[in-house]
């Protein structure tokens, strides 16, 4: 073996990953590659981190104004009839889960829910009410999503209230309510049918106008002015 073989040079070379791998002299003590990232490489990495941070905590701003939006609405309402009002604590929940998902949509509504019955309680508290509110945030979520410019279209509105009509307010709802006060759930589900037929275009235009501004929104969170 000659003495050229024993001897290892400082050369670099490329990873898979375009990274340059610093191959160190052969010595017991330090028989490893140590992986070099490329000064441009490197600024883009960091660039990146400071932007998901930046990004955490605008989402957390955004849930913590959405939540407390949420609140306040939920004391009030616009009486129509002795049974039929129109209510808007569900409209933060919609752009919640728009903006933030599914995932954050079901925690603004878990926690607005349980905020508006501290702050102001209405009977004994009921935690199938709070799961609503969780299930809303979900479906605004799954069903809300903005297109690639930041839209949400007025058939994506529509699907979303047709879903959160016939899941939390005419079967959850109607459930919690014959489980709290001993009706029969088919004699309930009839009985509320007619004035879930008449709020659901109302509703439906309420959530459109309160959708259409929500590319504003959209681009604020997602840092892109401030990405380029």
């Amino acid at each position: 073996m000659s003495a050229e073989q024993g001897v290892v040079s400082g050369t670099k070379r490329e990873d898979h990953l375009g990274c340059s791998l610093a191959v160190l002299p052969s010595h017991p003590a330090a028989a490893y590659m140590r992986p070099t990232i490329p000064p441009m490489q490197e600024r883009k990495l960091h660039r990146r981190f400071f932007m998901s941070k930046i990004r955490n905590s605008k989402t957390i701003t955004t849930a913590a104004m959405l939540i407390s939006v949420a609140v306040i609405l939920g004391f009030f309402k616009i009486p129509i009839t002795q049974v039929i009002e129109i209510r808007f604590g569900s409209l933060p929940l919609a752009v919640a889960g728009s903006l933030l998902g599914p995932v954050t949509g079901g925690i603004v509504g878990a926690i607005s829910d349980v905020l508006g019955y501290i702050v102001k309680p209405t009977g004994p508290f009921f935690p199938g009410f709070t799961f609503n509110s969780i299930i809303s945030g979900v479906i605004y979520g799954l069903t809300l999503r903005p297109d690639a410019e930041g839209n949400v279209s007025v058939k994506r509105i529509v699907v979303s209230k047709v879903i959160c009509t016939v899941i939390v307010n005419m079967l959850l709802n109607t459930l919690w309510l014959s489980m709290l006060y001993g009706n029969a759930f088919k004699v309930l589900f009839f009985t509320r049918l007619p004035k879930e037929l008449i709020m659901f275009p109302i509703n439906t235009i309420l959530l459109i106008a309160v959708m259409k501004p929500i590319k504003k929104l959209k681009v604020y969170i997602d840092g892109q002015g401030a990405a380029n």
